[in-house]
Parts: structure tokens; sequence; C-alpha cells
């Protein structure tokens, strides 16, 4: 989602002035032609003016239309001779210089657009069609700084102008100052009410100064969520067909943590545009942190219909399914994810925690078998050996304990900094009787990983069950300072602290 602000298009307000002339033009021609261009049809004005030329070449305004009715068709290259024209004959009209501006600005020669419109404040200094079109010349360029001082110019001649203080907000905001941005969008609203795309900016120039203020740990940041939220929720009520509105209020009405609300408004959103991927993978990412994984589902599996590689949705889809204790549905997607890419370890550490959680021997071995062609060695092997490791573990009997110290060995062989391999080869000396090497196991996998409880609490039972009560319960203390919930741990301390008398 972008949070560029909405820049309006400029109106070309011109005040066309009557001009003297020695006699009056032939109603039945001239005036015929002004009423044709009112009604809108320019191609039929545009000839009408065109025979009035041919005998009145040097008349400023028909000039003037003819080039008027090109800009409007967005010809520039034929408006440009037509008001340059029309501006040498009549040099002291300041909407003369304006119209040329407008066809220097449409074929982007933004130095001479400058020209016109500086010359025709000199002509006219409270001209704010000329202050208003010098201003988006100036944005345009990214002259920021010129641009605002414009814009505040033309506010100040005209300060009822609801686009005005829009665009000013623009500007401000491209120069970098929210606040004062902010409140040019509210005056803007307050001019105008009920105008979606003044809501719109006001949100997004609030949204953009309550993350910034939340970067820096302000307190002012929660009052100016608030103020992005209510923005947008305008924005959606007074255009609630526009899906760009209601998904940015979606988004933010989950950036802040409203994920039942947001919920609601990602519906609407599908509703405006059922096949794009973006507002059913944010639906699913609310719904996962509702805990509400099967609902999220379906909304990340359209998601995939629409984007078959979205990452984002598979690595959410594959724990929807882990949480559910689809592992084998788990194990399908994170496969899929690998795939895409193939040297995310967070991505191996999952597939590997779903094969395991499968209990499927023969799955795991096929698919380290699988990807170990593929991939040849590297670390995001050691999750998928880890899994295979435990599951032999698990198994228990003397044939599996030896494939399970093989994966084991595999793993740690990957990835020499796999703290959990260690312990499982601990685990697999313990239940083998070889308590030394299943000490010295366990102190390997607390030295790669200090924080690892389960590990203290596995070097405990070894050393309890060698006799040293003292470390034993050292251990389980360590084991319980770093995870207080360690209800292994807690009920081992407990019961040698009763047998022991320590």
């Amino acid at each position: 989602m972008s949070t560029s602000a909405m820049f309006a298009a400029a109106i070309l307000s011109i005040v066309l002035v009557p001009v003297s002339y020695p006699h009056s033009p032939p109603a039945t021609q001239f005036e015929q032609a002004i009423t044709v261009y009112k009604s809108g049809k320019l191609s039929e004005a545009k000839q009408l003016f065109q025979q009035y030329q041919k005998t009145h070449p040097k008349d400023a305004l028909t000039l003037s239309y003819l080039g008027l009715i090109s800009l409007q068709q967005r010809d520039y290259s034929s408006a440009l001779p037509l008001l340059k024209k029309a501006a040498q004959l009549q040099p002291s009209r300041p909407d003369a210089y304006i119209n040329l501006g407008n066809a220097y600005d449409g074929l982007k020669k933004y130095t001479e657009a400058v020209q016109s419109f500086q010359k025709a404040i000199s002509l006219k200094p409270n001209s704010v069609s000329a202050y208003y079109d010098l201003a988006g010349i100036f944005y345009e360029m990214k002259k920021w700084p010129d641009a605002v001082a414009a814009y505040r110019k033309a506010a100040s001649l005209s300060p009822k102008d609801p686009d005005i203080q829009n665009n000013y907000g623009v500007a401000l905001q491209a120069a970098g100052n929210l606040g004062s941005a902010i409140t040019a969008y509210r005056n803007a609203c307050r001019l105008m009410p009920a105008n979606s795309s003044y809501e719109m900016n006001l949100g997004l120039a609030a949204l953009s100064l309550a993350r910034k203020d939340q970067e820096k740990g302000s307190s002012t940041a929660a009052p100016i969520w608030d103020q992005a939220r209510h923005a947008f929720a305008a924005a959606v009520k007074y255009s609630p067909a526009d899906y760009t509105s209601r998904e940015i209020y979606a988004e933010t009405l989950a950036e802040i943590g409203h994920d039942d609300l947001a919920v609601t408004q990602f519906e609407k959103a599908i509703a405006l545009r059922p096949n794009v991927a973006r507002p059913h993978l944010m639906l699913g990412m609310a719904l996962t942190r509702m805990n509400l994984y099967s609902k999220a589902i379906p909304s990340l599996k359209r998601t995939l219909v629409i984007e078959p590689y979205n990452i984002a949705a598979l690595k959410l889809l594959g724990f929807d399914q882990f949480k559910l204790a689809r592992y084998g549905d788990a194990v399908l997607t994170y496969r899929q994810l690998i795939k895409l890419t193939p040297k995310d370890m967070a991505a191996w550490n999952n597939l590997g925690a779903a094969l395991q959680q499968s209990g499927d021997i023969d799955d795991a071995l096929a698919t380290i078998n699988e990807t170990g062609k593929l991939q040849g060695e590297g670390p995001q092997l050691a999750s998928l050996h880890r899994a295979a490791g435990y599951i032999y573990l698990k198994k228990g009997d003397a044939d599996s304990l030896k494939m399970a110290r093989e994966e084991y060995l595999l793993a740690v062989k990957e990835n020499s900094q796999d703290a959990s391999s260690y312990n499982g080869l601990g685990q697999v000396a313990q239940k083998e009787g070889k308590l030394e090497e299943a000490l010295a196991d366990f102190q390997k996998a607390v030295s790669v990983n200090p924080k690892f409880s389960d590990a203290f609490n596995n070097e405990g039972v070894i050393y309890e069950r060698k006799g040293d009560d003292t470390q034993a319960i050292a251990a389980y203390r360590k084991a319980l300072t770093i995870s207080p919930t360690n209800v292994t741990a807690r009920a081992n301390l407990n019961r040698l602290a009763r047998t022991s008398g320590k």
C-alpha cells in the first residue's frame, strides 16, 4: 500500500477578460463560437474560431480561445504558439501569461512555465490563479520550499478555497512538515466537508507522523493514530466504493491493533476487488493474530490462487496449519516455500518442525535426501536431520537410537551452532547409559546457546544420576532462571530439594 499524498490536478481557472476592439466583432460568427465553446463542444468551437481567425489573424481573444481548447484537449504543442502569440498581442494581460504558462507546463518546459507565471504575478500581484499554478510547477520540479511559499500566498489571497488548502498540505508534506500539512488538510476538510480525497490526504499525513513519533517513542503518537483512523473512516464513509481508501483504512486499523475492526474493512475491500491478492493476505494476517487459524487459512489460500508465489502467504499458511496440528499440510506448504526461498533458514526450520511433529520417518528421510541432492550441503539441512533424529529418539529402541545419533551428527556437521542437535545427542547418550558423553553433549548445547533452558535441565538430570545433587540443583535453578515456566525443571528441583534437604 502506497502512503504518498494524493495531489489534486490543477484546474485551468482562467478568466478571459474582454478585449477592446475598434469595431464590434460579427455577433453571428464570434458569439456563436463562444456559445458552442461554453456548451463543451470543443471541436465544433475550434472550427468556428478558426474560421473567424482567417479574417482576424491578430485577434488576441480568438487566439486565446483556440489555445485554451488545445490545452483542454491536451494538445500542448498546438496550444503553445497560439498562446504565445496571444501574450505578445496583449502583453499587459496577466491571464495571457497564465494560459501560456499552462502550455509550457503541459510540454514539461518548467523553466519557461515559471517565467510565464511570474510575469503574470508581476502584472497582477494578487492573482490567485498565477500563484496556484506556479506552486504546481514548483511541486512538479520538486522544489518543495518554493511550492510551499507559492501555495501559502495563494491561500492567503483565497483563504476559503479548499483545493488550495489541500495542495498546500501536499507541498508541506513533501517538504517534511507533517504537522503543518495536517493543519492544511484539516482546513480543506472544514471548507469542503464530505470530501473523501481531502480526508484521505489528512489520514495519510497523520499516519506518517504517527509512525515517526512512534519510532521516537513519543507520547503524542496515540492521538495522531486516532486522527488518522478517524480521517480514513470519514474517507470510506464519503466514498464507500473507493477500494484504495477502504484498504488503507483496514491496514491502519490492523497496524494500531484493532484487528477485529480491520477484518470487517478487509472483507469490504475484498468485496470491491475480489481478485486483488493483498486484502486477502492482510485479512489472513489479522485473523491469524486473533488466533482464528481455521478462518485465516481460506483467505491465505485465496491469496495463493491469485498470486501462487506469494511468499508471505505461504509462510503464514504453514504457520496456521502447524498451529492446527495439520502437520502434513504444513510440510507441503513449507516445501513449496523452500522452492521459492531456498536460503530461508526459518523456512527450513519450520519444515523440520512440521516433519518432526508428523512422525513420518520415511517422509523426513526422503525429504532430506531430495533436498540434499538439490541444495548440496549447508546449514539449512540441519533442521531436517534434527527432525529425523528426534523421531528416531522417540522410538527409543537400540537401532533407532543409533539412527538418531547419525542424524544429529549430520545436523551438527551441517551447522556447528545447532544447539538443539547437541541436546539431542545428549539425550541419545543418556538413553544408552553413557552419562559422561551425555553430560558433554548437554554442556556443548548450553555453550552454543546459553539460554537453552531444557539443556540445563538435562544437565541436572545427568548430575543427579551421577549422585552430584549440588550440581544438579544448580543446573535446575539455571534452567528456571532462564525459563520460569519450565515445568520439568521445576518438578525436578522440588523433588530433589525434598529428598536431599538442600
